[in-house]
């Protein structure tokens, strides 16, 4: 119940179905501020979270994107990964902890599969177990 929310029909096949609902409504907010028109024609230096400007710069580069780029777009939009966090990660590891996290806290909401906001939230939290586990 607590991420029930009134979303367009756009919004609910993007919104990650997880169990985490801080992580839902993190994600409402990038998507307002990404989608709306209200921010727009503002200097860049005064427009609120920049990094969702970036997302939809990526997207205009990236045209039909591939679902890996989909949630690599996410995963920095979202959850501030930077090329470091994709180039150093240990991936086979990462890989067991993301599956695990995949089966244990998500699910398909109303038949779909998984969409590319699951996928990028259950790797920041494979991430960041990993982290907690090494530290």
């Amino acid at each position: 119940m607590r991420n029930f929310a009134l979303l367009c029909h756009r919004h609910h096949r993007e919104a990650p179905d997880v169990a985490d609902a801080e992580a839902f409504w993190r994600w409402v907010d990038q998507a307002e501020l990404r989608d709306t028109d209200k921010w727009r024609g503002l200097d860049e230096s005064i427009r609120p979270r920049p990094s969702s400007w970036q997302r939809a710069e990526a997207e205009k580069r990236l045209g039909n994107k591939s679902f890996f780029a989909e949630v690599r777009i996410e995963l920095v939009d979202q959850y501030g990964w930077t090329d470091v966090d994709f180039s150093a990660a240990n991936w086979p590891a990462l890989m067991d902890e993301y599956f695990t996290v995949l089966e244990q806290a998500t699910s398909k909401h109303f038949g779909v599969e998984k969409k590319a906001s699951t996928h990028a939230w259950a790797l920041s939290v494979a991430q960041l177990r990993m982290m907690r586990r090494n530290t």
